[in-house]
């Protein structure tokens, strides 16, 4: 896991003041990496650059799988609760405690930091940047799925919503987490707040500006794909998956366009 390279590119096209954030989609390796498949099939967020399509956002896309480098987990491993678990923004170990890879030297620790966290990091801030620049605000969607059913390492016992919404202390309105909750239980779906998982990534330069708002979208993967079957190919969609598609669509969309 650490002598693969890849091209990072990044270009910003703003048509509106909203941003889709998505960190955990990428599954190049799944197919080069047998041995691994079954914890980068939990780690990964299937198709969520897919499913977050929406007309004149500005997409920021990290071209990484986690299991490569977390683009959203601290990285400083003192800061990071998951490091314990060999999960910290470089993992060690898997959700099941498989090994990953090898003890990283400080040279490729630092190599891997650079070339991908700062990278994909940075490409947030400017966008925000030039999303305030031209609009004097901007939304900050944190686009993720989860899997019906915990992680290994996990311990919620209790049942999964449809949708669960992570929220900021200081840059999530109450107006924005409930509005778009409320829309999601028009299309039928239940949803949670903060559960599963809970918080949303916003670079900390704009913790408290009241210019810059985010919340984290997250959605059960059993909506959009059939989790078991990642047995020698990859995964597919499913059959409700443009469904899914149509109602993050409107509803972003929505929200996008409110004042």
């Amino acid at each position: 896991l650490y002598g693969l390279r890849y091209r990072m590119t990044y270009s910003i096209t703003l048509d509106n003041h909203l941003i889709v954030f998505v960190s955990y989609s990428q599954k190049y390796l799944y197919q080069f990496c047998a041995e691994l498949q079954s914890e980068i099939f939990i780690l990964t967020d299937w198709f969520t650059d897919d499913l977050f399509q929406v007309d004149g956002a500005h997409r920021v896309v990290a071209p990484v799988n986690r299991i490569l480098v977390d683009t959203e987990r601290f990285s400083d491993d003192s800061q990071e609760a998951m490091a314990a678990l060999g999960m910290g923004c470089l993992y060690s170990h898997g959700p099941s405690g498989q090994r990953l890879r090898h003890d990283l030297s400080a040279q490729e620790r630092e190599e891997l930091l650079t070339r991908y966290y700062a990278a994909h990091n940075n490409a947030l801030v400017t966008a925000v940047n030039a999303c305030l620049d031209k609009n004097d605000r901007c939304l900050l969607v944190d686009c993720h799925s989860f899997p019906d059913t915990p992680m290994p390492h996990e311990q919620d016992l209790e049942l999964r919503p449809d949708f669960c919404l992570g929220t900021t202390k200081r840059n999530t309105p109450a107006d924005l987490q409930g509005f778009i909750q409320e829309g999601l239980k028009s299309f039928g779906y239940t949803v949670a707040i903060n559960h599963p998982y809970q918080g949303c990534l916003l670079p900390s330069v704009f913790d408290g500006d009241a210019r810059v708002t985010a919340i984290m979208i997250e959605v059960n993967r059993k909506l959009y794909m059939d989790q078991a079957a990642y047995q020698d190919e990859v995964p597919e969609k499913g059959n409700n998956f443009s469904v899914v598609v149509n109602h993050l669509t409107d509803l972003i969309g929505e929200v996008a366009e409110r004042p």
